[in-house]
């Protein structure tokens, strides 16, 4: 990816550990990269909206910055956030009259300033007539250094102080890298030797979205995976960045709502990570494979990191939550309930742990990387700048073609062959979701759909053998059998398991004759 065209901002944001704030510009490298000395100010930004926060809602942000004795107006959308790499249009001007107090400027004035025509006319319908007053402010000292890196122009910008929302204060301590020209992996190469030296960790949340969230009152939602932005004459190349960037971007935008402990975080940001293996896998053809594998094994360490906190929360939720709710007052069962959700406290600390970490890091910097800059080749196989359909349809029939080999035989499957089914079945919906953008029609959701209902059958399956390795991690964690009642509690745990996985096989067939039935969009037209 090139750098953004004049109104388009592209940086990339990464929070700084406290004590890596006052050394984190004298390194020798980085001097050596340096056009020109370091610049320092003092930054004052008001945020403008209406009471009800109507423009944020919008996804716009109003902002007037006091930079010594300049006042300027800013208009943002809210952009596209990637593993802390944001990508959104900004517009600024001098502020129309100027105002000694950044939060005492009139709102006509503010309108006035918006030089760009069509960003002024979104600002006024989303205010809908609603007076526009101060609602977020940050002040902070920001430090910058103006780099030169290959054919790449870069602008570090340190900057420390606080965001105040409402009564809320809450700390700045944020390096931004702004591309200023050039290519896009230049931030990550910078960012990444960063990361190797500093405490450092991708952030996908603005000071902006911060305080407004925080005024708000929101949490970090879970995030979904969304469509993939393909058009069906797409070339193989615009195919490999737009899947790998959706990947990327579902996977790493459930960081927030992992660390404040959401259940449906761990598991889209899990689902994510795998979907993105998934993704590496189906388009390896054009991949650098020394990259693409080292990225898919460092993957497979963050999934089985969520995994452990996932199947803690399936093991309270789905098998022991119905069994207590007929037996409430079960003192063996709540043997267990205690000390599994000990072990889901710890397994979510762990996360945590994980997300902080120097290697989280370098996995989210390096997949950046990786998505903007990858030297993606058709190593004998078809070129990038070939249409995306008829590869496509290739790499569809391929997946499909393994699962229904095994599925065939679906009654004579042993549990080992059931898993490696379940395995083609997840690939092969996830294969429809993210290429079925190059197909008309609702062939490719239809299947989407069936194959989950699919997999989901297959995945009751594990209920026994899953409730039975969480238990043994249980006992011998904890001794939690040692008691009679832990004890009839554990026949009652794993008796519910086996029911359930025992009821799945007809769940099972029928979601396969649904399968067997699609109608096989990937087949070339006649």
């Amino acid at each position: 990816m090139e750098a953004a065209a004049a109104g388009r901002e592209v940086e990339l944001k990464l929070e700084v550990a406290a004590a890596d704030l006052p050394g984190l510009f004298g390194r020798p490298w980085l001097r050596a990269l340096a056009e020109g000395r370091p610049g320092s100010q003092t930054l004052w930004s008001v945020y403008y909206d209406t009471a009800d926060l109507a423009l944020w809602r919008s996804g716009l942000v109003l902002r007037v910055r006091a930079a010594g004795r300049r006042r300027i107006v800013g208009v943002k959308t809210r952009g596209v956030v990637r593993g802390g790499l944001v990508a959104r249009e900004e517009r600024e001007g001098p502020l129309a009259g100027g105002a000694a107090d950044p939060r005492r400027v009139v709102p006509a004035a503010l309108l006035a300033s918006i030089a760009e025509p069509r960003l002024r006319s979104a600002v006024e319908r989303a205010a809908a007539g609603e007076r526009l007053i101060p609602c977020v402010s940050t002040r902070f000292r920001r430090r910058t250094l103006r780099l030169r890196v290959g054919t790449a122009r870069v602008e570090l910008a340190l900057d420390a102080g606080e965001v105040s929302a409402g009564r809320a204060r809450l700390p700045i301590r944020e390096l931004e890298l702004e591309l200023l020209s050039g290519p896009t992996r230049a931030l990550f190469d910078v960012a990444l030797r960063l990361a190797a030296e500093a405490e450092l960790r991708p952030s996908s949340v603005g000071k902006a979205e911060r305080g407004f969230a925080r005024l708000l009152g929101e949490e970090a939602p879970a995030v979904r995976a969304a469509p993939v932005p393909l058009a069906p004459d797409a070339s193989l190349e615009a195919m490999l960045r737009a899947v790998l960037a959706e990947c990327m971007r579902h996977a790493t935008a459930n960081q927030p709502a992992v660390e404040r402990g959401s259940p449906e975080g761990v598991h889209q940001m899990r689902v994510g990570a795998r979907r993105l293996r998934s993704a590496l896998r189906l388009l390896e053809a054009w991949l650098p494979p020394r990259a693409a594998g080292e990225l898919s094994r460092e993957l497979r360490w963050l999934a089985r990191e969520l995994g452990r906190a996932r199947d803690l929360d399936v093991f309270l939720g789905e098998t022991l939550g119905p069994i207590l709710a007929g037996r409430p007052e079960d003192a063996g069962l709540a043997v267990w309930r205690d000390a599994a959700e000990a072990a889901r406290a710890e397994a979510y600390a762990a996360v945590r742990a994980s997300l902080a970490s120097q290697r989280y890091a370098l996995l989210v910097l390096r997949l950046g990387r990786f998505v903007d800059g990858a030297s993606f080749r058709g190593r004998g196989a078809a070129p990038l700048a070939a249409r995306a359909e008829p590869e496509a349809r290739r790499l569809l029939r391929r997946l499909a073609g393994r699962m229904r080999s095994l599925g065939e035989r679906l009654d004579r499957l042993s549990p080992r062959d059931l898993h490696r089914l379940r395995i083609r079945t997840k690939r092969l919906r996830y294969a429809c979701e993210l290429l079925g953008p190059l197909f008309r029609g609702k062939a490719p959701a239809r299947a989407a759909r069936r194959l989950a209902t699919l997999q989901d059958a297959l995945g009751r399956l594990n209920d026994l053998a899953n409730a039975e390795a969480l238990i043994a991690q249980l006992r011998e964690r904890t001794g939690a059998a040692t008691s009679p009642e832990a004890a009839r509690a554990e026949g009652f745990v794993l008796g519910y398991a086996a029911r359930s996985s025992a009821a799945g096989r007809g769940e099972l067939a029928r979601a396969w004759r649904r399968v067997a039935r699609l109608e096989p969009f990937w087949q070339a037209r006649s």
